[in-house]
């Protein structure tokens, strides 16, 4: 049994049974390469593996996090801590969703979120704070928005460096590889088309968007029908 007391002092147990608040035991969610996630009321709570698979967050970092408001990207509000200057994980708010919401947002949504993490990516680069390792088990959707969170590969780069370049580019990488790729694939597979013609299809819309000088808003805005969703969106890409 171990005690993990938050900056906010509030007050956890770790036990074998799991996580613990006032003696209560916390609804376990998810657990990872960085460690394990459970829900507090309106709050989630990540605690780090005692020897996590991956890079983990620093206490530094965490704090830096603490302090920046964002649209989409969830910030820690509170941070964990075990040992002078160590951190045990972090505390955010709680997002319910799923991952197929997203591909049912009508253009005009589609395109507001994708403003608002853009909006989100340049108040990171302010702060010389750089995105890092975007996967699928990062994001959630819901109706009210697509939300980003983890950041174990989050990292601060020197002043002198443009991340607010670096981040919008991270994400157009995320959104062609864990957005666009498995839809192409589910798509193709009814159509019965090769694996070749599929990667044409996707490197021809990779190119696209990674050259479009006005971003992936501004693409999506020019080759989207105003009455497409991003699932009718590709579709549309495999019959081009």
């Amino acid at each position: 049994m171990r005690k993990i007391v938050s900056e906010n002092n509030l007050v956890f147990i770790i036990t074998d049974q799991g996580l613990f608040y006032n003696n209560i035991p916390l609804e376990y969610i998810d657990k990872g390469e960085e460690g394990s996630v459970y829900r507090y009321q309106d709050k989630a709570i990540k605690i780090y593996h005692d020897y996590p698979r991956k890079t983990t967050a620093s206490l530094e970092l965490l704090k830096v996090l603490k302090t920046i408001d964002t649209k989409r990207i969830l910030m820690p509000i509170d941070i964990l801590v075990e040992a002078p200057n160590k951190a045990k994980g972090y505390i955010t708010p709680f997002i319910e969703g799923n991952k197929d919401i997203v591909y049912k947002y009508p253009k005009d949504k589609l395109l507001e979120e994708l403003s608002f993490l853009d909006d989100d990516f340049a108040t990171l680069g302010k702060e010389s704070i750089a995105i890092g390792d975007l996967r699928e088990s990062n994001y959630l959707s819901n109706e009210t928005g697509f939300f980003l969170f983890d950041y174990g590969d989050y990292y601060q780069k020197p002043r002198k460096i443009d991340t607010t370049s670096t981040n919008v580019e991270e994400f157009q990488v995320f959104f062609l590889y864990n957005l666009v790729s498995p839809k192409l694939k589910q798509e193709a597979s009814k159509l019965k088309l090769s694996e070749q013609q599929v990667m044409s299809i996707y490197r021809k819309t990779r190119y696209e968007i990674t050259h479009h000088k006005q971003g992936l808003v501004d693409y999506l805005a020019k080759n989207m029908n105003n009455e497409e969703n991003l699932n009718n969106y590709v579709k549309r890409l495999i019959r081009r």
